[in-house]
C-alpha cells in the first residue's frame, strides 16, 4: 500500500521522458544565397531547415509554420519554398531527410525585378502594383504579404544591420528559433555586402 502514492508520479515521469525522447529536433542550417536574373543581379537569402536524427524519435513534424521578428518591424509570417509548383506554402509537414528552404530577404541591383514563384502568371493577368516590383538596391523581406497580398510590404533601409529572429511553430506552439544578422548595404552599393549570417 505504501507504494501506491509513488506509482502515479513514477508513471508520469516515465511518460515525460519518452515524450522528450520522441520529440524531433529541428536544425537550422547556414543561410544560402540564391542568385537570379540574367546577370545574377538578384541575391535572395534562404534559411534551410531539417530534422535532426534522434534515437526513438519519429521522422516527421506536421503543421509547421514560420514567423520572423525583425528589429523595428514587428512580427510577420514567412513561407516555405515549394518542393513543386505552383507557389510558396504557409504550412508544411517536414519529414526526416527533407531539407526545406525558407526565403527570407531579397535585393536586386536592377529596377522592377519581378520576384515571385508565380510572377509570370501574375504579370500576364495585370495584378501587380508598381511598388511590388523590386527597386534597385532596396532589400525586401519576402513574407506572405509579398507573395499573396502585394501590400504591407517590408522594404529595408540601406546602410544598416538588422537583427532577425526566425521562429518555427507547430500549430500555435513555438517549437524552435534561431537568431540571424542581416546586413543591408546602401542603396547605391552592389550586392557584395548584402549578407545574412548566423548570430553569434
Amino acid at each position: 500500500m505504501l507504494c501506491i502514492p509513488i506509482f502515479g508520479p513514477l508513471v508520469l515521469t516515465i511518460r515525460l521522458i519518452f515524450a522528450w525522447l520522441k520529440r524531433p529536433d529541428m536544425q537550422f542550417h547556414k543561410p544560402e544565397p540564391v542568385l537570379g536574373g540574367t546577370n545574377r543581379e538578384l541575391v535572395w537569402w534562404h534559411v534551410p531547415i531539417s530534422l535532426k536524427y534522434g534515437w526513438l524519435k519519429p521522422f516527421s513534424l506536421n503543421d509547421v509554420s514560420c514567423t520572423l521578428l525583425l528589429d523595428g518591424k514587428g512580427e510577420t509570417e514567412l513561407c516555405f519554398r515549394p518542393l513543386q509548383a505552383p507557389g510558396p506554402e504557409h504550412r508544411i509537414n517536414i519529414h526526416w531527410g527533407d531539407v526545406r528552404q525558407i526565403p527570407v530577404c531579397a535585393r536586386s541591383e536592377t529596377d522592377n525585378f519581378p520576384l515571385g514563384f508565380t510572377a509570370p502568371y501574375i504579370l500576364l493577368h495585370g495584378a501587380i502594383v508598381d511598388n511590388w516590383l523590386l527597386k534597385p538596391g532596396v532589400a525586401r523581406i519576402t513574407d506572405g504579404n509579398h507573395y499573396f497580398t502585394f501590400n504591407n510590404l517590408i522594404n529595408l533601409d540601406g546602410g544598416k544591420s538588422y537583427g532577425l529572429l526566425i521562429q518555427m511553430k507547430i500549430g500555435q506552439t513555438r517549437y524552435a528559433e534561431k537568431r540571424y544578422t542581416l546586413n543591408v548595404p546602401a542603396c547605391t552599393a552592389d550586392n557584395r555586402a548584402f549578407a545574412l549570417s548566423e548570430h553569434d
